[in-house]
């Protein structure tokens, strides 16, 4: 189309169709007429930019909108009038609502092309884009409509003022639509951060509860959350309980300051605590040195989890003793006593101070154990109703040490070791003279101490190591200078 035909079409478009518009031999007035700045309205104004290479396009369309008003926001226009000065524009206007575009102007494709730029480019997709051409017949609509995305298609001679304000007024509507389900969408996104930072601040909550309160605990109390324990709450569980202590620790400490006993236990915790989480247990409390941790008997654990802890816990602690050695600090030793039994599960206190504890015999029964191990010398000591629910074929290395009424308690109990996770020299030697152990054993529950006296001789002089054989060598000879009485049961009172 030649300037004299796109001048015929800009008249075509305001002559008779607008009251406060002049008429058609006015056109020429347009092009003179400085552009009168947008009325300003306290609402946003909307922004309108029209890409064109024709001046008189620009001025026309102004005049023909001048006096829109659209949701009580009036329209400003903004101009360019190529491809570059159209990318400024929206750079600096992020927020345009409609674009009424030429298609060609330094190239026949320039529209498109910058179609393709807003689109894929800037990644706009709010802006509500109008194709205006005066050429159809190199853009056809079919092609352009269904491989450019735009939201209108209108060739400039059919694009009176009726269609125009029509076309404007319903993009308009559409960009606010969009801008509309925009907002929605940041606010879902906005309230969902903060249900999300809710839920994280409570679940941060609740694993600095669970520090002080194991899960495990609350759910064996039938409970979701800590919010939901009550003062006095309690169960009844079989469970296999395991306490856990330094050896000496009062030696110890007394040559350590305040922070340097907090460092050591802590350090030490964290190499053995694991250990216990690994196996399916859980700590419920830190006596001091000491560890107190409880493994589900329901949970079809039959003891197997607390003795599998107990020998990595004794395999780790060679670990840290390397360290403590390469530090220039003693090693340590530990002694565990496990048991399986009843216990009470539950809160104690007062409303305004409660806490969760274990209590019970089998409890009592398992910390025992542990002070037996200092006076046989072992490391891992398990009552005999822990041995018995092993699971066949485990293959625990096991030692029979002896059946003792502990203080408290007037039913004798069966004292076994669990000598698995010693240094393997010694659980080698402990295991080639076992038969010859159960032997000396044997005799010295038939009273024949001559005959049990003989065998833990022999172990005494082999098994240096072991306080266990010199403790029977030493009964032996006892028994055989003052023998007991005839009531004498094997059972040794503690």
């Amino acid at each position: 189309m030649t300037n004299q035909q796109h001048a015929m079409a800009d008249q075509d478009l305001v002559a008779g169709q607008h009251p406060d518009l002049p008429a058609a031999d006015e056109a020429v007035f347009f092009a003179a007429e400085e552009e009168a700045a947008p009325q300003q309205s306290e609402a946003e104004p909307w922004k309108i930019l029209i890409v064109d290479d024709e001046e008189g396009i620009h001025s026309v369309t102004r005049i023909a909108l001048d006096d829109v008003l659209f949701q009580g926001r009036r329209l400003l226009f903004l101009s360019a009038f190529n491809f570059a000065e159209a990318i400024i524009a929206l750079a600096a206007n992020p927020d345009i609502a409609v674009l009424l575009l030429d298609v060609v102007m330094e190239e026949d494709d320039t529209g498109l092309k910058l179609v393709k730029y807003i689109r894929d480019e800037l990644g706009n997709h709010m802006i509500r884009i109008v194709l205006r051409t005066g050429q159809p017949g190199m853009v056809p609509e079919k092609d352009v409509v269904i491989k450019y995305q735009i939201n209108d298609y209108k060739t400039k001679s059919d694009l009176t003022y009726q269609k125009l304000f029509t076309t404007v007024v319903s993009l308009l509507r559409s960009y606010q639509d969009l801008e509309n389900l925009k907002h929605s969408n940041r606010r879902l996104r906005e309230e969902s951060e903060k249900r999300q930072q809710a839920l994280e601040k409570i679940e941060h909550k609740t694993r600095a509860f669970e520090r002080f309160i194991p899960r495990n605990f609350l759910q064996h109390l039938g409970k979701d959350e800590i919010e939901n324990l009550n003062y006095g709450d309690a169960t009844v569980q079989p469970m296999t309980i395991l306490f856990s202590d330094i050896r000496n620790f009062t030696n110890l400490s007394e040559s350590m300051s305040h922070l340097q006993n907090f460092s050591f236990i802590n350090n030490y915790l964290k190499f053995v605590g694991p250990m216990i989480q690994k196996h399916g247990g859980f700590i419920d409390k830190f006596i001091g040195d000491c560890i107190m941790a409880l493994f589900s008997a329901q949970d079809g654990d039959r003891g197997c989890g607390a003795i599998g802890a107990a020998i990595e816990m004794m395999q780790i602690l060679k670990i840290y003793n390397g360290y403590r050695k390469n530090s220039g600090y003693r090693p340590i030793r530990v002694g565990i006593g496990i048991h399986m039994g009843l216990v009470y599960l539950g809160t104690v206190g007062f409303e305004e101070r409660m806490d969760t504890t274990v209590v019970g015999d089998a409890v009592n029964l398992a910390s025992r154990l542990e002070s037996l191990t200092k006076h046989y010398g072992i490391s891992v000591a398990i009552s005999h109703s822990a041995k018995a629910a092993i699971e066949p074929g485990k293959g625990y290395r096991l030692r029979e040490i002896d059946t003792v009424r502990v203080k408290g308690k007037m039913d004798p109990v069966t004292i076994w070791e669990v000598f698995d996770g010693a240094d393997e020299s010694w659980v080698s030697q402990l295991e080639q003279a076992l038969p010859q152990y159960n032997e000396g054993l044997r005799w010295y529950k038939e009273r024949q101490w001559q005959k049990a006296e003989a065998v833990f001789a022999d172990l005494d002089r082999h098994l240096v190591e072991d306080p266990v054989s010199h403790i029977y060598l030493e009964r032996c000879r006892r028994f055989i200078q003052e023998r007991p009485d005839d009531g004498w049961d094997g059972v040794t009172q503690l």
